[in-house]
């Protein structure tokens, strides 16, 4: 026995002129605690919108795994898109995922990339879980299963209208005139210094 299974020492005959042997090696059948996380980006998105979601597979050990195998279902309102594992294969059926991870050793890691689309009628709070499997027997079950969740809002934010309070910099139209008027008040009102308003009267001989 190694750090990675066992050996056998198979003998095919008891005639030593046919004496062959072999090794077999058997991998250790042990425990492997597999966890998974996910993570949702962006946690608010509209209708119509994609999400990119982080799934994380560890292995705990202490052995390692095989057969690792992700499965992933959308809740109503979310349709998958595309799938990107770190290693292995996926498979997209019925609106499921399945990924094939194959192994991993003992404090390994893998990941998967999904992208899903949310329908124009998706609204609330979208739920999404995934789950993970292997070969081995699993002595802690309660992290085998992850969720994350997307929220819809009902209802847009509604633009501000027409009507509503005005910026404080912003004008009216101006009115024609008005500038020339204006400086035109402000002559008669402050006349040079040394000059009169009054107009001179002609004087006319007779």
């Amino acid at each position: 026995m190694n750090g990675q299974g066992y050996h056998f020492k198979l003998q095919l005959s008891q005639e030593p002129q046919k004496h062959k042997t072999f090794w077999v090696n058997c991998p250790r059948w042990g425990p492997a605690d597999l966890s998974i996380a996910k993570r949702a980006d962006p946690g608010m998105v509209g209708p119509d919108g994609q999400v990119l979601y982080t799934l994380t597979v560890d292995n705990h050990g202490p052995s390692d795994a095989t057969g690792i195998t992700v499965r992933d279902t959308p809740p109503a309102g979310v349709s998958l898109s595309s799938a990107e594992p770190s290693q292995g294969s996926y498979t997209i059926t019925g609106g499921h995922l399945s990924c094939a991870l194959g192994s991993l050793p003992a404090g390994g890691s893998a990941q998967v990339l999904v992208t899903v689309m949310t329908s124009a009628a998706a609204r609330g709070n979208l739920t999404n879980k995934a789950a993970v499997t292997a070969a081995q027997p699993d002595p802690n079950h309660a992290d085998n299963m992850a969720s994350s969740t997307v929220t819809v809002p009902s209802a847009p934010p509604v633009p501000e209208q027409d009507g509503g309070p005005r910026d404080h910099r912003t004008r009216g139209p101006r009115k024609r005139g008005g500038r020339r008027s204006a400086h035109l008040h402000r002559g008669r009102a402050q006349p040079r210094a040394g000059h009169s308003t009054r107009r001179r009267s002609r004087d006319y001989v007779e």
